[in-house]
């Protein structure tokens, strides 16, 4: 099997785009100030060595699983919410000092990616819109403050106890803070940003608490989407395990029906038990040493974290099961695996399905593989009763 990153030009694709958008808003900016052109270029120069940093930043957040590791969609939604914060960025250009919504920028970026990313990004447009507009102290105090404060309160939108008072309370510091520094500077308060700041904390409350969940669902929902198309006749490496072992595919085929039957019965994750059902053995298909490479090649096709975590604990070679799902896994392959052997060397009269699989599950049960798993002895029996039962694995055997 050949090592090969899938997929990598949505990542290129994302960082495009990151590129053209810190290019717009900095031509924008500084055509419509009227600079000269050497402030052009050094804004420029601030743009590559954040874009150089951006890039780092998320390969690094990538491969330390602290973004959900799907290459083909989370990239693309952080060039997205990069995308519209550069909208929201032009936009606020023509909006009045001390009123400019900035804190939309944190808000937009956490429902796609996570707190260091969203810090990075919100703080590069705030810096920007402060630099190339040549904004008071006072001004870029407050929108670095409200960046800061935003970040603070708006990870807590996850939690649906504190998700109304958090909109509120963002709502709120939206509305007065900008007037206090407002009055920092003029000592005085105009109606005009009155208005200004009372609609801009309607637009943050209503960004909070009607649309945080729906968009930021749809980012975890992808990891869900991921297990799915990794499963998928088309996805690469399922063409390659095919042209590579037939016998191979249809024993990952077995096992991944098997453990999405079983995961349903139980109430697990079906999708994440089918996945790793199917890729359970692909340390085997690369090469020695197992387990490693299977951790290796998962991780370079950006699996989902959980999907890892399954393929790492392989049949308890260097950690046990920590999770029902795996221990299902293991119970599957392991029996299937056993069946098959012991189908090709037993004879006709010796052949006892339902008594070898009670036998071979007896023997893992004993052996404490499961017991840091979680699974209860409830499921493990009823997982019995189901292998039993199940007629992916006569089609196999027959």
């Amino acid at each position: 099997m050949t090592e090969n990153e899938t997929l990598s030009h949505y990542r290129v694709i994302s960082f495009l785009v990151i590129a053209l958008c810190m290019m717009s808003i900095t031509s924008f900016y500084c055509f419509a100030e009227k600079v000269g052109f050497d402030i052009w270029v050094c804004n420029y120069t601030i743009d590559i060595l954040f874009f150089l940093a951006i890039i780092f930043q998320m390969e690094y957040e990538r491969k330390r699983a602290k973004i959900s590791c799907n290459i083909e969609t989370t990239f693309i939604r952080i060039a997205v919410g990069f995308g519209v914060c550069t909208l929201i960025a032009a936009g606020i250009y023509f909006l009045p000092a001390y009123v400019r919504p900035v804190l939309l920028f944190p808000i937009i970026m956490y429902t796609v990616c996570n707190t260091v990313i969203s810090v990075s990004v919100s703080l590069y447009f705030a810096l920007e819109i402060c630099l190339i507009a040549n904004m008071h102290e006072y001004e870029t105090a407050l929108y670095l403050l409200l960046i800061v404060l935003g970040m603070i309160w708006v990870r807590a939108l996850d939690d649906r106890e504190y998700h109304l008072h958090v909109c509120t309370a963002l709502a709120v510091v939206n509305f007065f803070l900008p007037l206090l520094f407002l009055y920092f500077e003029t000592h005085t308060l105009e109606f005009q940003r009155l208005l200004y700041s009372g609609i801009n904390s309607v637009i943050i409350f209503f960004v909070c608490f009607f649309m945080f969940k729906r968009i930021r669902n749809g980012t975890e929902e992808e990891i869900q989407n991921q297990l799915v198309d990794v499963l998928s006749d088309s996805y690469p490496e399922v063409i390659e395990l095919r042209l590579y072992s037939k016998a191979e595919y249809l024993h990952a085929i077995t096992v991944s029906k098997v453990c999405f039957e079983c995961a349903k019965e139980l109430g697990l994750r079906v999708d994440l038990c089918a996945a790793a059902g199917f890729y359970y053995r692909m340390g085997m298909w690369k090469g020695e040493p197992h387990v490693q490479n299977g951790v290796y090649f998962a991780k370079r096709l950006c699996f989902p974290t959980d999907l890892t975590q399954i393929l790492s604990e392989y049949y308890g070679e260097e950690a046990l099961p920590s999770t029902r799902e795996s221990a299902l896994v293991h119970i599957v392959d392991a029996t299937i695996k056993k069946l098959q052997v012991l189908k090709s060397e037993a004879t006709a009269s010796g052949w006892n399905k339902e008594l070898l699989i009670y036998q071979t599950l007896n023997e893992f049960s004993q052996s404490g593989i499961y017991d840091e798993s979680g699974l209860s002895m409830n499921q493990f029996l009823k997982i019995r009763d189901l292998l039993v039962k199940e007629e992916h694995i006569n089609e196999l055997l027959s």
